[in-house]
């Protein structure tokens, strides 16, 4: 493995640890929208299918989200508000490791890769996203 990817395989770890500390630490911020999600995974996990918190189906909000809150709960027992920090810093995590691996070629050397990388894990706007809105959005937009 080359000295680049040690070092941003490490500082994604690193950054996915802290991530989950905070929140784990003083709770993930919900809006209406993380709302419609926690309530759409506990719906799946009812059977009652991808539903909003007023009991309509959630038609406005794409569904990936909610079945990867109602995973932990299917698997575990987790509850989906509990599973949103760990959930987040590996979507965190994954989004600065994409970030890693698009960087690379346009990069000459491993400072300017992680360089890079900081830029976008210090970013308030990405920070803000990952401990309030969630990740997903990120994530979702940053993969298309």
């Amino acid at each position: 493995m080359e000295p680049f990817t040690r070092v941003w395989v490490f500082f994604c770890v690193g950054y996915a640890l802290l991530v989950f500390l905070t929140l784990h630490n003083c709770g993930v911020g919900l809006s209406p929208d993380s709302a419609n999600y926690i309530a759409a995974a506990r719906h799946l996990n009812m059977g009652d299918g991808c539903r909003s918190y007023d009991g309509l189906p959630l038609t406005v909000q794409p569904p990936l989200y909610p079945l990867l809150l109602a995973l932990p709960q299917m698997i575990a027992g987790i509850d989906p508000l509990n599973a949103l920090p760990f959930l987040n810093a590996v979507l965190a995590a994954g989004i600065l490791a994409l970030t890693a691996y698009l960087a690379r070629p346009c990069v000459s050397n491993s400072v300017w890769g992680l360089l890079t990388i900081l830029a976008v894990a210090a970013n308030p706007a990405f920070w803000r996203f990952v401990s309030w809105r969630g990740a997903n959005f990120c994530s979702s937009c940053f993969c298309c």
